[in-house]
């Protein structure tokens, strides 16, 4: 009996853990690495519409191996379940720890490679009764939740993307909100810290209403709009009737996401209801309509109720449609920003469809305090009305330190570039280069921009001399190649005025010594624009990334040689990374009987002989400092 005894204890003492697994620390910093940030941060992203092809990297798979560890023991866990139950895809694992939880399957029979795919389970409930037991159970589940909505881990699918095949039917909010009615502890989600709600129909709303509270501080609705779920009324009438009753439910956001489409627009009451929620630091509204449907409510008359919020770092607006014009409407003298919004450093604008509209806004917010202004998409109409905007623009932020914008041309031209008038940009944006405070300059363009804006040389050189505390500089779509690529006379005509060679690079590093991002669109390395590399001069600069987006058929092993003296300690691993693997799709397409590589593949070809060039010449310096720049 002693010796049966005896074998027993050490057969348990064998599996015991290991000391350091006892220690909580030890233990809450090796489950961490479940964090989905932790998970995925490493592990690629396949092709759109594909799933992963290691299933050890997928999100089914992390989520199968908290679910097993929390089943392990005690220890395990208290450290699993918290990051299992911390970022919910929806709210269906909680709705399932509910008694009275149906789950309704509905077949679609549809038939792919793996036989016939079920179609999307429904979860709802049918009533809020649940008993005590049953209630602590879900408030001690309901109090891990830290944040709901759509992450990114979705993209991150096994073979088959049964993951997330489920939905929760919008009629179990109201259930919900029942469920601790007259119970001491008011909240069944009390430390959710971050709330993302796909409005397909208005009963979504009520999901806010259901699991708010006052630790909630980032909230998003993302409005779907589908003739077959709008509401009777439209969305404006919901939204005047909803908004302002789950922002009170919600007191101490500071992060607002407010998305709606089918004829909506940001109203008086829908803007007092915001400025009350003070403690707002970003604020992002994006409407159909910039105004009421017959321009009774413009933009700025909204935005001047915001004046409440002092806490307001980042504002985003987004429209749809124009800007309604109200020449009644008074401005104040020195902008609302200036007077009222003292905290805000940044403001976004998604849409400028018809650009001397958007005037009075930037007047409106017109500010020294404001440091980066993006504005994503600017319709261009010709270089007068892009002259006139940057001139409000310089105006209204003057102290601007990160610029970004992004042009689409409004018509697209029938012919050839013969009988478009092209202008350098640098006098389309002439007022902008008064700005010396500017550190980060990007300014992006759709490809049919270049029939009509040219960049070359000497609007290179003239922004590097008026921007010279340029730290991240980025030039992209100014390709005329993209238009002319099949025409050899008209690339000799056109390339003066398209292009960037090695000395305006040169000119560019030495007035902006600080630089440590450059994107151009266009690397001019013909014979003719490339000097002997000893005339270019050695500068040391720290210049971190560098990238040409396309290249002139040209002399890229001495433009390598270049680049590496100017810049010694550039990265160029990522876009030769990139330039190879658009290389390797393009090789597996060509045909056998295509011996001639096309205009295409010799600037692929080009582009990447670039990029070696300039880390063979880093391998050689690290292998022998007296090569210097020397392949």
């Amino acid at each position: 009996m002693n010796m049966c005894t005896e074998t027993a204890t050490m057969t348990l003492q064998s599996y015991t853990m290991h000391a350091a697994l006892l220690s909580d620390d030890i233990l809450h910093t090796i489950f961490r690495q479940f964090e989905l940030d932790q998970w995925h941060r490493s592990t690629p992203l396949p092709a759109p519409g594909l799933p992963l092809d290691d299933p050890f990297q997928t999100e089914n798979e992390r989520l199968r191996c908290l679910a097993r560890s929390a089943r392990v023991c005690t220890a395990f866990r208290d450290a699993a379940l918290p990051i299992l139950w911390g970022t919910l895809y929806d709210l269906v694992p909680f709705l399932r720890l509910f008694p009275s939880c149906i789950t309704t399957h509905n077949l679609t029979g549809r038939v792919g490679a793996r036989g016939t795919h079920p179609g999307p389970y429904t979860y709802r409930l049918s009533t809020s009764y649940a008993s005590r037991s049953e209630l602590q159970r879900i408030l001690l589940y309901g109090a891990m939740v830290r944040a709901v909505g759509k992450h990114h881990g979705y993209q991150y699918q096994g073979p088959g993307f049964t993951l997330y095949n489920h939905r929760a039917d919008p009629a179990s909010w109201v259930y919900l909100q029942a469920v601790l009615d007259g119970n001491p502890r008011r909240y069944l989600l009390p430390n959710l810290r971050r709330l993302s709600v796909q409005v397909f129909n208005a009963s979504d709303l009520d999901l806010v209403s259901a699991v708010a509270s006052p630790s909630l501080s980032d909230l998003e609705l993302i409005n779907f709009d589908h003739p077959n779920n709008r509401p009777p009324g439209g969305w404006q009438h919901v939204l005047e009737e909803r908004i302002p009753a789950l922002l009170s439910a919600a007191p101490n956001l500071t992060q607002l996401h407010l998305s709606f489409h089918e004829n909506s627009h940001i109203s008086n009451r829908i803007a007092s209801a915001i400025a009350r929620v003070t403690s707002l630091r970003t604020l992002y509204l994006r409407f159909s309509h910039a105004g009421g449907m017959e321009s009774e409510s413009p933009l700025w008359m909204p935005i001047t109720l915001l004046s409440p919020l002092k806490n307001l770092e980042r504002l985003v607006l987004g429209f749809g449609s124009d800007v309604p014009v109200n020449s009644s409407v008074t401005l104040p003298a020195q902008g609302l920003v200036a007077t009222s919004l003292h905290n805000l450093r940044e403001v976004e604008v998604l849409s400028v469809e018809c650009v001397r509209n958007y005037h009075r806004l930037f007047k409106l917010l017109q500010s020294r305090t404001i440091q980066r202004l993006t504005l994503r998409t600017i319709v261009y109409v010709d270089a007068f009305s892009l002259r006139d905007l940057c001139r409000v623009l310089t105006h209204s932020f003057s102290k601007l330190s990160s610029f970004f914008c992004h042009f689409i041309i409004r018509s697209r031209p029938r012919n050839t570039t013969a009988a478009v008038t092209v202008e350098p940009l640098r006098t389309a944006i002439s007022p902008l280069l008064s700005l010396q405070t500017l550190q980060d300059v990007s300014i992006h363009a759709d490809l049919d921009i270049s029939l009509h804006i040219s960049l070359s040389d000497d609007d290179l050189e003239a922004m590097a001399s008026s921007w010279p505390a340029l730290r991240v500089f980025s030039l992209i779509g100014f390709d005329i190649l993209y238009h002319v690529f099949y025409d050899e006379s008209r690339i000799s005509e056109l390339s003066p005025l398209f292009g960037i060679s090695l000395s305006a690079i040169a000119t560019l590093a030495t007035n902006c010594p600080h630089l440590e991002q450059l994107e151009i669109p266009l690397l001019d390395v013909q014979p003719h624009r490339v000097r002997p590399k000893d005339s270019y001069p050695f500068l040391n600069h720290q210049l971190r990334r560098f990238e040409a987006h396309d290249m002139y058929v040209g002399d890229y092993s001495t433009a390598a040689c270049i680049i590496d003296r100017i810049f010694p300690t550039v990265d160029v691993v990522a876009p030769l990374a990139a330039v190879s693997e658009q290389w390797t799709e393009i090789c597996s397409m060509r045909w056998d009987h295509a011996p001639e590589m096309s205009w295409t593949e010799w600037r692929f070809a080009a582009q990447y002989g670039l990029y070696l060039g300039i880390i063979i010449g880093q391998d050689g310096r690290d292998n022998d400092p007296w090569l210097s720049w020397e392949l």
